[in-house]
């Protein structure tokens, strides 16, 4: 234990501080385990959430920038917004330390390679999908104080 107003160290059983004499109510523990992820990640997170909002919204509210190119219907146009919505929610949990989050990912993922395959994109152009999962799992697993955020979602 740390007392919590000079910062020495105390043994469990002292009553008070041997520093600065202050009561052992005032003696807190230091939390080790505290969640911590590499400043990449976070970044990584926060991009994705906001790029999946800004490319689900465009989905949803403007389908003619993307039917221009595609024969898509609009229906087709609100899934893809709400695969994207979905990713953001993916995107949020993995930021609160849930490790469904991934699973979402996997699956959005897993749906959006069906959907390119479904407006007649070739399968190799489908794949391309399926890179965002290996890129999030290398991004999860790097270290900050010899912990990996993988490792410490919940």
């Amino acid at each position: 234990m740390f007392c919590e107003k000079c910062g020495m160290e105390i043994g469990n059983d002292a009553q008070f501080c041997p520093k600065c004499g202050v009561s052992i109510v005032s003696v807190t523990t230091v939390n080790t385990n505290e969640k911590k992820r590499h400043g990449f990640t976070s970044f990584y997170l926060i991009f994705t959430l906001i790029c999946n909002a800004i490319v689900g919204t465009s989905y949803m509210f403007t389908p003619q920038m993307i039917t221009q190119y595609y024969d898509i219907s609009n229906e087709l146009m609100m899934l893809y917004g709400l695969v994207s919505m979905g990713a953001v929610i993916g995107s949020i949990l993995l930021l609160c330390w849930k490790k469904i989050g991934i699973w979402v990912f996997i699956g959005l993922s897993i749906v959006s390679l069906i959907l390119n395959m479904a407006i007649g994109l070739n399968f190799i152009q489908s794949l391309w999908s399926l890179i965002g999962i290996a890129v999030m799992w290398g991004v999860l697993r790097i270290r900050k104080n010899g912990k990996t955020t993988w490792e410490q979602l919940e």
